[in-house]
């Protein structure tokens, strides 16, 4: 039996369907070279805005954080990637392993607006 609960997706709540996107440099006809960004993974996930208050770091707001993206465990998913969703993309700034148990993860993400 855990000692702790907290409130974590539930296979119901993941409604989105979501793009992890993964940035590949290329080279153009001309030699120079591009960065441009490839599908890693088709995943469901839950997508909340977040609020005031929970973009508070350390008594100031954070203006890097305005989405969180809860989704199932997937190695390898790291600041390096992004989210597409649709036509809105995501930067992701912070990727947290719930509980340590490779069943979620909180993806804390700025729109690229």
């Amino acid at each position: 039996m855990k000692c702790c609960t907290s409130k974590v997706a539930t296979g119901g709540q993941l409604k989105r369907k979501i793009i992890i996107q993964t940035a590949t440099k290329v080279q153009d006809d001309f030699g120079e070279e591009t960065e441009t960004w490839a599908n890693t993974a088709t995943m469901w996930a839950s997508i909340q805005p977040v609020s005031g208050s929970e973009g508070i770091t350390g008594n100031q707001i954070n203006p890097e954080v305005t989405h969180k993206i809860m989704m199932r465990y997937r190695a390898g998913v790291t600041p390096a990637n992004r989210v597409l969703y649709g036509t809105r993309v995501f930067d992701i700034n912070v990727v947290r392993n719930i509980f340590e148990e490779n069943r979620w993860l909180e993806l804390l993400c700025r729109e690229d607006i």
